[in-house]
């Protein structure tokens, strides 16, 4: 028999107000994604460090600046991939059963049609940037970016469900197993081609695991009638991450047309600003993974959803800035214990990154909180203005000042539209500037006189035998009681909830742990 609801889903769009009532362990729920997800991402990290060390002895500064303008072209593929259908399916239609179908067999098409669009940008990428190899390698690309779209609606499943220890784990397989084969190609001597290779292999072997774990749904009648719906509501999401796409690979871009007769700038540059983004993607983008599905739960309290907003933005102020600023102020000795002098150069392209990080962090989450409340124009119209100031303030810094150049004008675009981000967003639930300030402000100022007394205490070292070793640990022995001690002084109501966090979380999977032993 048929479901009534099917009949009347079937000619309309998906009701993303009729979603599941808001759980009473929301917070919780949220608290323990963010365990798994922090746990899984620093894991990978630790993995990709060291893969990156031997990658970095084996490959060349200019197979890296290969692979990231290689990776320009391929953004672009993967944008035309999704077109915002995971999104619209994560906020919810309430028979999510009814749309899976119509979503996977749209997701295959638009698929298909970035791997032509990719294939066809190939031989034009080529010649854009004078290196014949980058045929081949977006080629590649476009072959896991045709693959990876049928993970698309097993992924929205997942996420929907806040399965989050499942994400991690698919997580920490793509990138443990892409890391892994990129080593064994590159200690084969495959050069850039090292770097692409992995990512079709890894998309089949992930769209495997992830139909397995959610189990969608998926029926051989496309529906095509359904298309316009998720097109419609996803269409304004694909403008503006299409547009987005200039503020997040355009400096490589940028970067490989002034210097294209020599990779190995762009190289230097795409070294650093990957080391950069090290917290940003253990701390900031786990959160916003988590507040999409979170606060598209609160979206008919709008005050209730900005207050949830902004704890959880002060919350990754004090967590993720004084971890990014301390990053910082260790990238040099680092670079030298970690990757040698052939990398040294890019310590200081790291250092002025991290300034600009450490607000594009607390940042990231106002794009969350605008998919949650459906303000997709507003996005669209946000996107705009930064990539037309951050044209304007790259293209002539880098003209001018090659990779320094390029990490002074991201640094400084980060810092100015991100705080005006946050206030924009906010200002929507009747809030402003002084709670951005509350929330943006003081860590910053903290964090950076903690991380100030580490550094200078470690500048002060004389020339002893291990030196990089222990300006490390100078920095963080000095760095690290002065911020505790500051963050208990200044926000005592953040720092005894960021306890009450952690006991819980704490106590609740000793708790798990220990239900499972006595099973």
């Amino acid at each position: 028999m048929t479901h009534p609801d099917a009949r009347s889903d079937s000619s309309k769009a998906p009701d993303a107000s009729a979603t599941e009532p808001l759980s009473t362990g929301l917070t919780h729920s949220v608290a323990r994604g963010f365990v798994w997800l922090f746990g899984q991402t620093l894991a990978v990290k630790i993995v990709n460090v060291v893969g990156l060390m031997a990658l970095a002895r084996w490959l060349l500064k200019e197979d890296f600046g290969l692979f990231a303008l290689a990776s320009t072209i391929m953004i672009v593929g993967a944008l035309l991939r999704n077109l915002g259908i995971k999104e619209v399916l994560i906020q919810g239609p309430r028979h999510f059963a009814l749309w899976s179908s119509s979503a996977f067999w749209l997701s295959v098409l638009t698929s298909a049609s970035a791997f032509v669009v990719m294939a066809i940008a190939a031989p034009v990428a080529a010649w854009l940037y004078n290196d014949a190899r980058l045929t081949v390698m977006v080629t590649v690309m476009a072959l896991g970016v045709l693959i990876d779209g049928l993970a698309t609606v097993p992924l929205a499943m997942l996420e929907r469900q806040m399965r989050f220890g499942a994400i991690a784990a698919v997580n920490a397989v793509r990138a443990i197993g892409t890391m892994g084969l990129c080593i064994i190609l590159a200690g084969f001597k495959w050069g850039p081609h090292s770097l692409v290779v992995p990512i079709p292999v890894m998309a089949l072997v992930v769209a495997v695991i992830v139909f397995a774990l959610a189990r969608p749904e998926i029926r051989l009648r496309p529906r095509p009638r359904r298309w316009r719906y998720l097109l419609g509501r996803g269409g304004v999401v694909f403008a503006a991450s299409l547009v987005l796409l200039v503020v997040r690979y355009g400096d490589y871009a940028i970067l490989g047309l002034v210097c294209s007769e020599d990779k190995r700038e762009t190289g230097l540059y795409y070294f650093a600003f990957q080391q950069s983004l090290q917290v940003a993607m253990l701390v900031g983008l786990n959160i916003m993974r988590l507040l999409l599905p979170a606060l598209s739960r609160l979206k008919d309290d709008v005050p209730r959803q900005t207050d949830a907003f902004l704890r959880a933005v002060r919350m990754l102020s004090v967590m993720a800035v004084p971890l990014v600023l301390g990053q910082a102020a260790t990238a040099e000795p680092v670079v030298n214990l970690l990757f040698g002098a052939k990398w040294h150069a890019s310590a200081a392209l790291i250092q002025i990154l991290c300034v600009g990080m450490a607000v594009q962090i607390v940042a990231a989450p106002a794009e969350s909180l605008l998919h949650a409340q459906r303000r997709y124009r507003t996005r669209l119209c946000i996107a705009i203005v930064s990539a037309l100031s951050f044209v304007a303030v790259v293209v002539p810094a880098t003209y001018w000042y090659k990779a320094t150049g390029t990490a002074l004008a991201v640094a400084g675009h980060s810092i100015v539209i991100g705080v005006g981000q946050l206030w924009l967003v906010v200002g929507y639930g009747g809030r402003g500037w002084r709670d951005v300030v509350g929330a943006v402000a003081w860590p910053f100022v903290v964090a950076a006189g903690a991380v100030g007394v580490g550094f200078a205490g470690a500048s002060a070292l004389p020339d002893l035998p291990g030196r990089d070793v222990w300006r490390i640990g100078v920095t963080v022995l000095l760095s690290v009681p002065a911020y505790i001690l500051a963050v208990r002084a200044f926000a005592p109501a953040t720092w005894n909830e960021a306890r009450q966090l952690i006991r819980t979380q704490v106590t609740a999977r000793m708790s798990v742990s220990g239900g499972k032993a006595n099973e």
